[in-house]
């Protein structure tokens, strides 16, 4: 999955890597360097108690203190992408897409 944010500023991007056990979160500069890492929980809403509502709950969680230990804001995010298990048709890649979008 791709969003793209193009509010100007700093190019920085975020990469998303969503497994059943853990999740891991990229920071990337312009040139695709990795600025920083963090793993976190996993992100499969199939393996969640609580479904989407996990998933929400663990990128908020994730993504903020990726961020806010770097000092970006959500709007300094060019671009994301996200590989993330159980987004196996149309509806929960809708979902998912729709929850990441909530984020910036």
């Amino acid at each position: 999955m791709r969003f793209t944010n193009k509010q100007g500023g700093i190019a920085i991007y975020i990469a998303i890597d969503g497994g059943g056990t853990k999740t891991e979160y990229l920071l990337l500069n312009d040139a695709l360097e990795v600025m920083d890492r963090h793993v976190g929980s996993g992100s499969n809403h199939e393996r969640l108690s609580d479904g989407y509502a996990g998933v929400k709950r663990t990128f908020y969680k994730n993504l903020t203190l990726l961020l806010t230990r770097n000092g970006i804001k959500t709007s300094e995010i060019q671009d994301a992408v996200a590989g993330l298990s159980g987004a196996d048709n149309d509806t929960q890649i809708e979902c998912l897409q729709e929850i990441l979008r909530g984020f910036g």
